[in-house]
């Protein structure tokens, strides 16, 4: 991905051989339902924003992998680790 500005981002290939691969998240329901109500929330004021839940989790993604490749992964890394000491 390649940044174009803070919200708009541009897929670019590297390789011509190189394949896409799906990235399956699991959700629990109540945080998807939470999701999609501020997303209804948001509807209010701007109308048609075309945001959903799959494209809020690619851009929370796509900015982990950013900050990653800067370095700037070491909160991120504890957050992960917080959040998956809950799932226990």
């Amino acid at each position: 991905m390649e940044k174009k500005t803070d919200s708009i981002f541009k897929l670019i290939h590297k390789e011509q051989h190189e394949e896409l691969k799906p990235l399956h998240v699991r959700i629990r329901r109540k945080y998807a339902l939470r999701g999609e109500i501020i997303l209804a929330d948001m509807e209010e004021s701007y109308p048609n924003h075309g945001y959903t839940i799959e494209r809020v989790l690619e851009l929370l993604y796509m900015d982990f992998i950013d900050a990653f490749r800067k370095g700037d992964n070491t909160e991120v890394i504890k957050k992960i680790i917080k959040l998956l000491d809950l799932e226990e």
